[in-house]
């Protein structure tokens, strides 16, 4: 902080200049040393130079503990490169502002967040170092962790099943519509299937909703035993399910559709269901060469679903 020897080279022309300047030295230096935000020195080399007493709010220690020290011993190992670089990065540019996050150890041996707008002072030949004001944002920083995890979880909500844990209709044509934006701009094929449990309503009638309910779980098993993490399966509404996934061929089309087909008979089985458990399905694919909307896509499978749970009744 600047001296009374050195302020008499600003203005020597008299006691009055002098006790004017040592008024405002004495008010500035109050501000300074009440500010709820620690103010802190650092020489080029890293040094602390000097701490505002506000240290002891920030991280407990007084001044005559950190003066001294360099300024990377508080702050957490993974975070020291980016303290670092926070500074590498003015260093050459007096006046220089660049503000960062890292975490520092508190007294308790907490790590708290701190928020530090360093500024390059280097060439003031009464500051000669860097001015890093300090501000603790753990609490913020908490808060926004929080609300954003809040808000993921709901949004993952909004888009899942709560019976099958598949996604529902809303997140299915969400994804599906960005899925298919990309095979459009990738030339890429995929398959779209619409599934109907068969007989649902016997079950419901005959079993109870309970055995309904555990029916739609056991074709979501099915369907996430089968498909890959990078396909998608939901239940889109009530006993009907939709699935895209990415195929090569119409061989391969066909082939994800027995493999459904035979897991959801081996949920079946290992569940001892008391009751049948079918799918009808309708499939389709979408060819690079001859592109198509996702809604009319969406149409087609539906259509064949319904064609293929006819023929599936009246071949009872």
């Amino acid at each position: 902080m600047p001296h009374a020897d050195s302020l008499l080279e600003f203005e020597p022309d008299g006691v009055e200049d002098l006790a004017a300047l040592r008024a405002r030295e004495a008010r500035f230096r109050w501000l300074v040393e009440n500010a709820s935000d620690l103010i802190r020195i650092v020489d080029a080399g890293g040094i602390v130079r000097y701490d505002s007493r506000s240290v002891q709010r920030v991280l407990g220690l007084l001044p005559t503990e950190t003066t001294g020290t360099h300024l990377l011993d508080l702050v957490h190992p993974d975070d020291r490169d980016l303290a670092r670089r926070s500074l590498a990065e003015i260093l050459h540019h007096p006046g220089a502002v660049n503000t960062t996050e890292y975490r520092m150890r508190h007294r308790n041996g907490e790590w708290r967040v701190i928020e530090a707008t360093s500024t390059n002072a280097l060439h003031d030949p009464d500051i000669a170092g860097f001015v890093v004001t300090a501000r603790d944002v753990t609490q913020r920083k908490q808060t926004e962790e929080t609300l954003a995890r809040y808000a993921a979880e709901l949004r993952a909500l909004s888009l899942r099943d709560e019976l099958t844990g598949l996604y529902n209709r809303r997140g299915f044509l969400t994804l599906a519509g960005e899925r298919s934006r990309i095979a459009r701009r990738m030339r890429s094929r995929f398959a779209l299937l619409f599934l109907d449990v068969d007989q649902m309503k016997p079950i419901n009638d005959r079993f109870g909703h309970a055995a309904g309910d555990q029916a739609l779980r056991e074709i979501a098993h099915a369907l996430r035993d089968t498909v890959r993490e990078s396909d998608l399966a939901a239940r889109i509404g009530g006993d009907e399910f939709a699935v895209l996934a990415v195929v090569h061929d119409e061989h391969h089309t066909a082939g994800l559709l027995r493999r459904i087909e035979r897991r959801v008979a081996e949920r079946r089985l290992a569940a001892e269901l008391p009751h049948e458990l079918t799918v009808s399905a309708g499939i389709i694919s979408y060819d690079p060469d001859h592109p198509t909307r996702l809604s009319d896509l969406l149409a087609e499978a539906d259509s064949r679903m319904y064609a293929a749970k006819e023929a599936r009744r009246l071949a009872r």
